[in-house]
């Protein structure tokens, strides 16, 4: 095995080189946005080179390397040259040959001699693009100024057949060509064939031959899969290395196939589907560690972006800047040596399962949680969707522990703490345009370093923060209870709501048993039960407001302190007072308290706390357009707005009782009671229901009129519910208006 540096047309005097079947088809002129970006970027660095007042260093394009054969074909064995075959250089070695061939014959050096040697060059995919190679050679198009492009005088020559235009090979070369010509054209280019063939030449490679080698056919398949086009880290690999500054390449070459391609290999080898491109899951994976690492820098350091491509981002954030470099390049290194001796790097500071707890640790609740927040970066991390799999609060973990892997910290176990604390009570603020603050913060946590009162942060979870540290400073015994409810799936590091004082022990043991995480089946009867206490609800302005419900959702948001939503401290006080029931009665019961509730009048949270119908919901959301004048008049909706489904819940519970004769439509309408050949439509309003006929039924109408002749109605078609001066219901309005409709049902059969 030798390498050496080489330019194309000695390649061309010691070797035959030919690609064989298995490779892929030439692809550089591909007619795609990805593609021509790189042909326009490719021939423009050519072309710069070639240009007569360069004078620096010559393009190299990197390694070449393939396996040398003995050429079967040659009876003269004697004056019979080798075989290179490329493992990998297709891609460039084409354009070569077709950049030199194209200078030959602008310049007029097509000598047998020259024609011999570019002869030497060959494709064996398919038979066609071998013939297409060989009738190139010897063909020497009109140079003319008004003379056709080069590409469409090829397709007009009689030995061009028609179905070469369908090959992806020779479609891909014509391509190529045709851009050759714009470029030499725009650029003037003169005296290119001594350039390229000189004592002094413009673009080098290296080569490296394995000699014997005797390749099996199945590795090369896996090498290089015939057909298929470069995939994004091919385009990365090929194009990076020249982007970076030269002290960097050849570590970038030496460990893109080595220690950090194994990292990303160690991540997926053990997946057992057979549906998986292990490999292409390793590439991706490595792309999608860059790109986190990239978009990092971009935000950290203040980089303007202006163009989505990927190389123009590379550019932007890497060209002749060292620093950016080198950080990503010690970030790998890092994770590499993380990977390899420190497996239970994550694992020794985090846990998920609540059976896992440990002071030392600190719980998460991502969705589809990962403790490894590299690996679960390198499978998921992509910006380009609206919503990226890898979250923006898993973004700023990763970044807290990859500080910690460059320098060790002390306490990291209770900054890392804090840290998921502040971004489970932040979520409204974990937005893509609040980054560079947000890693600014954690930078300042993990350095000691107060966050001050413009945070981006919640400001009630930093307060909460301090408080809580002092807590423990005064009384060491609570570390360990704090810790633990911090570490409950609902409150996720906020735990003001229990209120921040020396008897949280006694709060926290019952809300964990109240709370129990596999008891959520218990939630909807502790709403009811509460509500029993008080109107532990909390309002979003325009008349919405929100109780918890049957997900950990709901309770979450009630226990975390908000600007967006108000009386918090009540949700506080009835909680506790909720709570102290349980630890003052030992037979504590949910389902007890809804039942033995009897208030000596009726307010809203009485039917809230009694019937079904106010829990038939997902989200907890009720709305009033006047709860202080009309407390009844109300909507329970399914969704936060009424873009959703939304229902008098009153007139719901009635439909309940009443299946066989009423029906209530999904979005805030009237209950239709429908019997004996009757329609009435049933409005509920603050003090009263309203009962109405359709004005064209005449049956309905004088039916009514009847009803309200018998005394069920008032003469205003109304059921009347008295209520005290407090504006509460002296009587259970739903069992008033259910009384009423059976009342109906019976006159209605009987007149």
């Amino acid at each position: 095995m030798s390498i050496t540096e080489t330019k194309f047309i000695d390649l061309l005097e010691q070797y035959k080189v030919v690609i064989p079947p298995i490779q892929r088809d030439y692809a550089q002129g591909r007619d795609n946005d990805a593609v021509r970006r790189i042909r326009h970027r490719f021939l423009n660095d050519i072309s710069d080179v070639l240009a007569e007042d360069y004078n620096d260093a010559p393009l190299k394009l990197d390694f070449i390397y393939g396996y040398l054969v003995e050429d079967e074909d040659n009876e003269n064995k004697k004056n019979s040259i080798p075989i290179f075959k490329p493992l990998d250089g297709q891609q460039r070695l084409t354009t070569l040959f077709l950049l030199h061939w194209y200078a030959s014959v602008l310049e007029n050096n097509v000598t047998d001699d020259n024609k011999a040697l570019l002869a030497n060059f060959s494709y064996a995919t398919r038979d066609k693009c071998r013939k297409f190679c060989e009738k190139l050679i010897h063909f020497s198009p009109n140079q003319e100024v008004d003379s056709k492009s080069i590409k469409l005088q090829i397709e007009n020559q009689p030995w061009f057949f028609i179905s070469w235009q369908s090959d992806p090979t020779i479609a891909s070369m014509l391509v190529m060509l045709d851009a050759i010509e714009t470029v030499f054209s725009a650029n003037n280019l003169k005296n290119v064939w001594e350039k390229l063939t000189g004592d002094s030449p413009r673009i080098v490679f290296y080569l490296l031959e394995m000699k014997g080698l005797g390749l099996p056919e199945d590795l090369y398949i896996k090498m290089n899969s015939r057909g298929k086009s470069l995939t994004n880290f091919e385009h990365f690999k090929s194009q990076f290395s020249e982007i970076i500054p030269d002290s960097m390449v050849l570590i970038f070459n030496q460990k893109i196939d080595n220690q950090w391609s194994d990292l990303f290999w160690n991540i997926h080898k053990t997946n057992e589907s057979t549906n998986i491109d292990i490999a292409a899951e390793v590439d991706q994976s490595f792309l999608n560690f860059y790109q986190y690492i990239t978009d990092l820098l971009i935000i950290t350091k203040d980089i303007t972006i202006e163009d989505s491509y990927w190389l123009e981002i590379a550019n932007k954030v890497y060209k002749n800047n060292l620093d950016n470099v080198y950080f990503l390049f010690k970030c790998l290194d890092m994770f590499v040596e993380q990977q390899k001796n420190n497996i239970n790097y994550f694992s020794k500071f985090l846990y998920i399962e609540k059976h896992d707890f440990s002071k030392y640790k600190t719980r998460i609740f991502f969705n589809h949680s990962s403790i490894d927040f590299f690996k679960k970066c390198s499978q998921f991390y992509d910006n380009t969707v609206r919503i990226n799999p890898f979250s923006i609060g898993e973004q700023l973990m990763l970044y807290a522990f990859t500080l910690n892997l460059q320098q060790k910290f002390n306490d990291f176990p209770l900054k890392i703490r804090k840290i998921r604390n502040l971004i489970a009570s932040s979520e409204d603020q974990l937005r893509k345009e609040n980054l560079k603050s947000l890693y600014k913060e954690i930078e300042n946590i993990i350095n000691d370093i107060l966050i001050d009162d413009k945070s981006v942060f919640s400001k009630h979870q930093i307060f909460e923060e301090a408080s809580k540290a002092q807590l423990i400073v005064d009384f060491k015994y609570l570390e360990e209870d704090i810790y633990k409810l911090e570490d409950h799936k609902i409150l996720r590091g906020s735990i003001s709501i229990l209120g921040l004082s020396h008897d949280i022990k006694e709060y926290a043991k019952m809300f964990n048993i109240a709370f129990a995480e596999n008891l959520e089946s218990e939630y909807i009867l502790i709403s009811r039960a509460m509500t029993t206490i008080g109107d532990y609800s909390q309002g979003y302005g325009s008349g919405k407001r929100r109780f918890g419900n049957s997900n950990d959702n709901s309770w979450r948001e009630l226990f975390t302190k908000s600007d967006r939503r108000k009386d918090y401290n009540n949700t506080s006080e009835v909680l506790r007072k909720y709570l102290k029931i349980s630890f003052v009665n030992q037979n504590f019961d949910n389902k007890l308290i809804v039942e033995s509730y009897s208030p000596e009048s009726y307010p809203w949270r009485f039917y809230f706390s009694k019937y079904d119908g106010f829990h038939n919901y997902s989200k907890g959301f009720f709305h009033w357009n006047d709860r202080m004048n009309k407390p009844y008049e109300c909507y329970m909706i399914n969704q936060e707005t009424f873009r959703g489904q939304y229902w008098d819940p009153f007139l719901l519970d009635l439909r309940k009782k009443h299946k066989s004769t009423c029906r209530l439509e999904d979005y805030g309408h009237d209950l239709q009671f429908s019997y004996a050949n009757c329609i009435f439509n049933i409005k509920m309003l603050n003090d009263h229901f309203k009962f109405d006929a359709p004005e064209e039924d005449s049956f309905s109408n004088i039916a009514l009129s009847r009803i309200i002749e018998y005394g069920i109605l008032d003469e205003n078609r109304c059921i009347v519910v008295p209520q005290d001066n407090e504006g509460h219901d002296l009587i259970d309005r739903i069992k008033l208006c259910s009384n009423a409709l059976s009342d109906i049902e019976s006159f209605l059969i009987h007149s």
